[in-house]
């Protein structure tokens, strides 16, 4: 049975929204890094504004999705979900300090790595098939995130350790997408984000006692900056990609989402005066590749 010329012309409509969309959210979600640089408050305590304040808007969506997963949730399910959380706070927290030491570049795209640690992760521990790509896509990451260290090494030691710091965090945001990817077979997106937008800064407060940051911002610029990570980031941007993703091809998604780094490293030279070496745009140039290669070979 032939669809509707409507019906096409609808669904082709909806693509070019979606697409639309999707780079939106990814250009919003580049400003995270910015924002972090302009806050007033600790690099944690910026991680913890950023999911608090969006917990409202999450659990309207929540309520608009309701329940509508046809599966049993037992205790372990409940427990995903609180991991979920916990590494999410740890890929912020860390991803944020490492913004403190290093270049947006650097800890951008080495954050961005975290697409190679997830394929290899559902290898290890859930036994999903690789690629024959994706040896060359781990040559092409690792070349790259060399290249991105070698640059911090030829700078200075504080930006070395940086870059460690977000590698790091690009390790724990892979836990993440996997505990996402398990916490599928239970939760609705909505839920999932609701979920860990309460359980983050719930993890994080013992921790911002401990290292005794500022919490409350002191300036108008600091709280632009919280507000701003927490709507333009978190919920405008984060938002946009959690609908779009689910209107286009996961491989044409996972291209336009690299858009993403590139943007923020942009930001960075436009306003912070960041300089963009050789070395380092060629680093960065072979992580995307690394990353593109890796999505590809992983489906």
């Amino acid at each position: 049975m032939i669809a509707p010329a409507s019906t096409v012309v609808s669904r082709a409509a909806q693509r070019r929204l979606a697409l639309f969309l999707l780079i939106v959210g990814a250009m919003c979600i580049a400003f995270a890094p910015i924002f972090v640089r302009l806050a007033d408050v600790g690099p944690v305590s910026v991680v913890a504004w950023r999911l608090g304040l969006s917990i409202p808007f999450a659990l309207v969506w929540w309520r608009r999705v309701g329940n509508h997963a046809h599966v049993e949730r037992n205790q372990r399910a409940y427990w995903w979900l609180i991991l979920s959380g916990v590494l999410l706070a740890a890929d912020l927290a860390l991803w944020h300090v490492a913004i403190q030491y290093t270049s947006v570049a650097n800890s951008t795209f080495i954050l961005n790595l975290a697409p190679i640690f997830v394929t290899i992760g559902a290898w290890m521990l859930l036994g999903e098939a690789i690629g024959g790509g994706f040896a060359l896509a781990l040559i092409a990451a690792i070349a790259g995130a060399a290249l991105l260290v070698r640059a911090s090494f030829d700078i200075s030691h504080r930006d070395l350790m940086g870059d460690g710091i977000a590698l790091a965090a690009a390790v724990f945001y892979a836990g993440y997408q996997l505990a996402v990817k398990h916490c599928r077979k239970f939760y609705h997106t909505a839920h999932i984000l609701a979920g860990t937008a309460i359980v983050t800064p719930i993890v994080l407060a013992p921790v911002i006692l401990l290292l005794g940051e500022k919490v409350i911002p002191g300036s108008l610029q600091g709280w632009g900056a919280v507000i701003g990570i927490s709507l333009i980031c978190q919920v405008l941007g984060q938002g946009l990609i959690t609908w779009a993703v689910g209107h286009l091809r996961a491989n044409l998604a996972s291209v336009v989402l690299l858009v993403q780094p590139v943007t923020a490293a942009g930001l960075a030279v436009i306003i912070f005066g960041e300089q963009l070496t050789p070395i380092r745009l060629m680093g960065c140039g072979l992580v995307l590749a690394g990353i593109f290669l890796a999505r590809r070979s992983s489906r």
